[in-house]
This record gives C-alpha cells, sequence and structure tokens, in this order.
C-alpha cells in the first residue's frame, strides 16, 4: 500500500471538509424553504380564519390575546403595554388538543412599537423570528433556526444579532410556557 503524501493528506481533508460544509449548507437552504414554505401556509391560514367569510366551525385555528401593562399585570390600558396573541392549530388526533404555531408580539411604548413573529415547529421548537422596531427600522431582523440554532439571519448587523439571539431564544420559551400556562 502506498503512503500518501502530506500534501495529498491535506488535499483530502480540505476537500473532506469542503463537501461536508456544502452538504450542511443544502441542508440549511432546504431548512430555510421549508420554513418559509410553514411561515406562508401559517399566516395563509390565520388571515383566512380572522376573514369575516369563514365560519368559526371551519376554522382550525384558535388564538388567544393577552394584554400586560409593564407591571406584570393584565390590562388594556395605559401609555406601555405588551399585546401577545397565540395562534394554536387544532389537532384532531394525539393527546393535545391543540400545538402552538406562531406567536405575535407587539410592544407598544408610548407610539414606538416593536412588533415580533415567533414560528414554531410541531415540536414548539423556535424556526423562525422575525422583529421591526417602528422607530428604528434598521434593526429589523430575520432568524431562522433548526435544532435551537441559528442558520440564517437577514437584516442588522451581525454583533447585534449575535447579542441578541440567546436572548430571543429564552423570550421564545418563555412565550412558549406563558402560553401553555396561561391557556
Amino acid at each position: 500500500m502506498k503512503k500518501l503524501s502530506k500534501k495529498a493528506l491535506l488535499s483530502l481533508s480540505a476537500l473532506a471538509i469542503t463537501y461536508t460544509s456544502l452538504s450542511f449548507a443544502q441542508n440549511d437552504e432546504q431548512a430555510i424553504k421549508d420554513i418559509r414554505t410553514r411561515y406562508q401556509q401559517v399566516n395563509r391560514h390565520i388571515a383566512t380564519c380572522q376573514s369575516k367569510q369563514t365560519p368559526a366551525e371551519a376554522c382550525p385555528y384558535y388564538y388567544s390575546v393577552l394584554h400586560w401593562n409593564k407591571h406584570n399585570k393584565p390590562s388594556d390600558i395605559g401609555l406601555s403595554k405588551e399585546v401577545i396573541t397565540q395562534f394554536w392549530l387544532s389537532v384532531p388526533e394525539g393527546k393535545e388538543k391543540f400545538k402552538l404555531n406562531k406567536i405575535n408580539r407587539i410592544d407598544d411604548q408610548w407610539g414606538r412599537k416593536i412588533s415580533e413573529e415567533f414560528l414554531y415547529d410541531d415540536k414548539q421548537q423556535l424556526i423562525f423570528y422575525y422583529s421591526h422596531d417602528s422607530v428604528y427600522p434598521r434593526f429589523e431582523v430575520r432568524l431562522y433556526f433548526t435544532n435551537g440554532k441559528l442558520i440564517k439571519s437577514i437584516g442588522s448587523d451581525e454583533q447585534y444579532i449575535k447579542d441578541t439571539t440567546p436572548q430571543i431564544l429564552q423570550q421564545a420559551k418563555t412565550l412558549v410556557n406563558l402560553s401553555v400556562s396561561g391557556s
């Protein structure tokens, strides 16, 4: 058996790393396509259910709205409030009656609105996050996740995304727990 030179071994190692990177990139691109498709389907279903032409019994979505002031008390009044809308999909089979698909959160601080959307997979893991700030639009962010790991980010700067991603993942879990305990 012939021994490979160091140069040949390095070339093979580089080729293996490149192949692995391409494989992960293709998997990530497919995951992003799947997330976008799910996002569009969920939003389409929600829009259909919220239209006045759709009877409530024909809608597979249930939603609840929570209003909070900054003192963590339910409130519809005040200059600073948070509105959380949870969208649940009715599941005819299985132990659970409903599965959480999406949460919209609006933080209204004296006219400055920060809108956030959290899209979840069937295991209630965050797969997509969108944020828009009415005062600081440069902080508009889209984040794609697989298995709790960030796979793609769009918008804002890299440092801001790096700094806020752990907080966003924690907030997504908190909102799921809030919805489970609040329902």
